[in-house]
């Protein structure tokens, strides 16, 4: 990729699917999200959700049931970083993540690892 040598990760999970969730009472988006491991978008797509909708009790929602089908991980062979990474479902492409001029062993201030830095707006 970009002329640089890569090894290539691939990783599949042919029992990737979506799954029918009862969520129970005071779940949110968020929660099912962390329960089934998944990011809230896959959830919002699926359900042809809104980001602010609120779940209510025994709503029947799909999930899936892991990650992603395929996941393609591509690593530069001489740094070891990340150059890209693709996610596939039971509809083809779903994610992709292209990494340009990655800057390896960039100090991190001490500040962010603390609950007070604001820099993350958690």
């Amino acid at each position: 990729m970009l002329g640089q040598s890569a090894r290539i990760l691939r990783s599949d999970y042919p029992q990737f699917r979506y799954v029918s969730y009862k969520a129970g009472r005071g779940e949110t988006i968020a929660s099912v999200a962390a329960r089934f491991g998944c990011g809230e978008y896959r959830i919002l797509e699926r359900n042809d959700l809104a980001t602010d909708d609120k779940l209510t009790e025994g709503q029947i929602l799909q999930v899936p049931n892991s990650y992603g089908r395929r996941t393609i991980l591509v690593i530069n062979s001489q740094t070891y970083l990340p150059i890209s990474v693709t996610v596939h479902d039971d509809r083809g492409l779903y994610e992709k993540y292209t990494f340009l001029n990655v800057i390896p062993n960039q100090p991190i201030p001490l500040s962010e690892f603390t609950k007070e830095y604001k820099g993350y707006k958690l």
